[in-house]
């Protein structure tokens, strides 16, 4: 497991599961979009509107579904300040050329945060309150949601529960730290 201390930024974001071009009516009309340019292009435009060069941001697999390894390129350059990302299972073109990692144990002030694409039942100090992000599962998964209080310090950080949350496709950290700090220390260390 990677160990990473995020400090020294002016904010740290996270997110998960942004899908660009992938051409399907169940990615970007479920999003609200009329196509998939549109649903690209609402994210880069948001992204570029709200993270800077002083930023980090956590990203939780599945950037691009776009055949293009330029295209991808495009959409990862466009992304400004430190990138630490986690692999998922859609990285047709982002393996080629982004240092990632499968999971990650995130140290972010006081807060121990497991970052993985996948939700994990039982995850590492889970038992003492270290948090998990997640993506993967598009809201579908009902424990990794923010009103979902007696399931874990667990987030599912991905576009479509962060287009519901924080009316933009991605978290930033207070939000993310708000809501897993309602949720209940769940202890399944045997």
């Amino acid at each position: 497991m990677k160990k990473v201390t995020l400090t020294n930024y002016r904010k740290i974001w996270f997110g998960s599961d942004f899908h660009f071009g992938h051409n399907k009516d169940f990615i970007y009309k479920a999003r609200g979009f009329s196509s998939v340019q549109e649903h690209d292009d609402a994210i880069i435009d948001s992204i570029v509107t709200n993270v800077t060069p002083e930023d980090c941001f956590v990203f939780l697999g599945d950037f691009s579904f776009d055949p293009s390894l330029d295209t991808t390129q495009k959409y990862i350059n466009a992304i400004p300040g430190e990138l630490l990302y986690i692999w998922g299972n859609h990285e047709r073109n982002t393996r080629s050329f982004v240092n990632g990692a499968d999971i990650a144990m995130l140290k972010i002030g006081q807060s121990a945060v497991v970052a993985c694409h996948y939700p994990i039942a039982v995850w590492d100090g889970q038992h003492w309150g270290a948090m998990h992000v997640c993506g993967h599962t598009h809201g579908g998964y009902i424990p990794s949601l923010p009103d979902s209080l007696n399931s874990g310090k667990l987030l599912d950080v991905g576009v479509d529960v962060a287009l519901k949350t924080v009316q933009r496709p991605f978290f930033e950290w207070p939000e993310v730290k708000a809501i897993l700090d309602k949720k209940i220390i769940i202890n399944n260390h045997v």
